[in-house]
């Protein structure tokens, strides 16, 4: 068997370092290419945007290719400038202008599972692990991890063998699994080994692997559409060959 590490590779001011570590913080970076504590790393993203390394997060090497970090000197306290976000009842401070749903949770102390959504009147957006909030607008964003748990999602179930649709009506706690469950029941159909689950709208995707994710993650990755109370999602149960 082989039991090689895998080497992540990686550049930190044009000098190439690999690591068999698969996440790293600013602080290890620093080590690694013996960079001073006064030294800030950022991160350069796809298209040349730089994005800050917040103190403590974790920056996952799992992507594709040689992640690229740039650093530079910290600005003495005082000419720093802090921005503030709120999660639930806590107000946190960061000198990043821009923060990775995966930072504001590793700020927070949160764990990597828990779902996390901006506060907006009437309408609070899921945030996904990897979406950049934009921190420099005046006021406190405000997160919270509850979102919008008392909202139903609209869920349009058809048998395309016959072309009967039911509608399922179901909580953002429910799993996609169950809706299918209750789909089946509101159709009279039997659920067969190798039918195929799938997004209604083109382009028609799979849905298999999402079977045991929440309404509450397919919200956050834009299977489930819309603004609360009015969420929905429309779905095709294709039989397997010799289904009726």
């Amino acid at each position: 068997m082989d039991t090689t590490d895998t080497l992540y590779r990686i550049t930190i001011d044009g000098t190439e370092y690999t690591t068999t570590d698969s996440t790293l913080t600013p602080e290890q970076l620093r080590r690694m290419a013996q960079l001073p504590a006064t030294r800030s790393l950022l991160l350069l993203r796809t298209g040349g945007d730089l994005q800050p390394i917040t103190e403590g997060a974790l920056v996952n090497l799992n992507g594709h290719g040689i992640e690229t970090f740039i650093s530079r000197d910290t600005p003495p306290a005082h000419d720093q400038i802090h921005y503030k976000l709120q999660v639930d009842h806590e107000v946190y401070e960061t000198r990043s202008a821009t923060m990775t749903g995966r930072d504001i949770k590793a700020l927070a102390g949160l764990p990597a599972t828990v779902s996390l959504y901006l506060k907006r009147p009437g309408n609070d957006q899921a945030v996904t692990d990897e979406q950049v909030i934009d921190l420099s607008p005046a006021g406190i964003e405000q997160f919270t991890t509850q979102g919008p748990a008392s909202a139903n999602v609209h869920v349009s179930v058809t048998y395309t063998t016959t072309a009967r649709k039911k509608e399922v009506i179901a909580p953002l706690t429910d799993t996609l699994q169950m809706v299918v469950t209750k789909g089946y029941e509101k159709l009279g159909e039997t659920p067969r080994d190798g039918d195929a689950v799938l997004t209604s709208a083109q382009p028609r995707i799979d849905l298999q692997p999402h079977l045991n994710d929440t309404l509450h993650t397919l919200l956050a990755v834009g299977l489930v559409v819309g603004t609360a109370p009015h969420l929905t999602l429309n779905i095709d149960i294709e039989a397997a060959a010799g289904g009726a």
